[in-house]
């Protein structure tokens, strides 16, 4: 097997700006708590209601990744990330069995 030279190596793209690396890394967290969440609740859940959870988790994680690699040009993308974690939240009261206050 023949030995890498890194002397060479080039990076595929530029470097994110800081600001958007920051927002990435903000809203990977949040993708993170909203998978810990559906780990914890989804044996209580229904399969259709764990499906369209999982789902919503996955597209926005894609939407994410496209943001981080496309940069202001996936701002429709990023629209859209937004607009599908907002119907999550509205849809997960009745996904939380009482976690939301009222």
């Amino acid at each position: 097997m023949p030995a890498h030279e890194l002397s060479g190596f080039e990076r595929f793209g530029p470097p994110l700006p800081p600001a958007l690396a920051l927002h990435g890394l903000l809203q990977l967290a949040l993708l993170i708590a909203f998978g810990l969440h559906f780990l914890a609740i989804a044996p209580t859940l229904g399969l259709a209601i764990a499906l369209g959870y999982a789902l919503v988790i996955a597209l926005q994680l894609a939407a994410l990744s496209r943001l981080c690699e496309q940069g202001l040009a996936a701002h429709r993308f990023e629209a859209w990330r937004w607009v599908a974690g907002l119907l999550l939240l509205l849809a997960s009261p009745g996904c939380c069995g009482g976690c939301w206050p009222g």
